[in-house]
């Protein structure tokens, strides 16, 4: 049986990776997803590497600027 604690980490790890991943498929390094969202670049990398839980605020932020709606059409 999996233990709530592991789900939760689990869980965070997954958004962390997704995250991650919106980023660098919209071709940004951490510190121009932290400009464009108005956050210091430390806590970008703190949310990717799962030492800090993103808000929704910082939730939204990341996908509106780095999500599939956020890139150029080719």
């Amino acid at each position: 049986m999996t233990s709530p604690l592991s789900s939760a980490q689990a869980a965070r790890s997954a958004l962390a990776t997704r995250l991650r991943h919106l980023r660098l498929d919209a071709g940004l390094a951490g510190h121009q997803l932290s400009l464009t969202c108005g956050r210091h670049p430390a806590k970008t990398s703190r949310i990717e590497n799962t030492r800090a839980l993103p808000s929704d605020a910082d939730i939204r932020a990341c996908a509106r600027r780095a999500g599939p709606a956020a890139r150029p059409s080719t």
